[in-house]
């Protein structure tokens, strides 16, 4: 894969002298004309710096930001990319505690997947520091995460193996936790799915009642 400067010199050569102010118009989601090449250049750049953010790769960044030399557009890109990683960020707790206790991680995972995805307990959000996390807020992110993950890969009905790669891509959790979230899902697959059925007919007749 290439490297985030990489698809950076790429992108200078496919947008032109202005590339500055069209890469930083597509960050804010301004009217912007790029052929699908050029779009395709700055999604590429976006992807690999994601990528490098999550494998700790900050020399790559930092060449980046040296490249683009503009304070402001080099934060609407951190910005950017910060956004879109936020399922990465919100499993930061859980990651630290899976590289120096996996079965205590373990435990955890499967105490919040029974108590905030297969069912609901409505006293979780008061207990976040009993699952290692410093506030209610990174808990409360950390619980969306996980319930955007897990009905992302049953609406998309991904294969056992698919769902693995899909849950370490997204996280970087150590393999055994991707392993143990991914064995939750599939073990339940059937009663997950009915309840995002359920609440997909829920949201519809909240839309048609309005």
């Amino acid at each position: 894969m290439k490297t985030s400067m990489d698809n950076l010199k790429t992108l200078i050569e496919n947008l032109g002298e202005d590339w500055k102010t069209k890469l930083d118009a597509y960050l804010k989601n301004e009217s912007v004309e790029l052929d699908h090449k050029c779009k395709d250049c700055i999604e590429d750049l976006l992807q690999s710096c994601m990528e490098e953010i999550k494998d700790n790769q900050v020399s790559h960044l930092q060449k980046v930001e040296k490249k683009i030399d503009n304070d402001l557009l080099y934060k609407n890109l951190k910005k950017y990319i910060d956004d879109a990683l936020w399922v990465f960020y919100a499993f930061a707790p859980l990651r630290a505690l899976g590289a120096v206790n996996s079965q205590e991680a373990c435990e955890i995972m499967e105490q919040v997947f029974n108590c905030a995805v297969l069912r609901f307990h409505p006293n979780i959000m008061q207990e976040y520091e009993k699952y290692h996390f410093d506030n209610g807020n990174s808990f409360a992110d950390f619980l969306n995460a996980q319930d955007g993950i897990c009905s992302y890969m049953i609406e998309k009905n991904m294969h056992y193996d698919e769902m693995k790669s899909f849950v370490y891509m997204q996280t970087r959790l150590p393999k055994e936790l991707c392993k143990k979230l991914v064995d939750m899902v599939d073990k339940n697959f059937n009663e997950l799915r009915m309840n995002y059925i359920i609440e997909k007919l829920n949201s519809l007749c909240e839309f048609m009642d309005r």
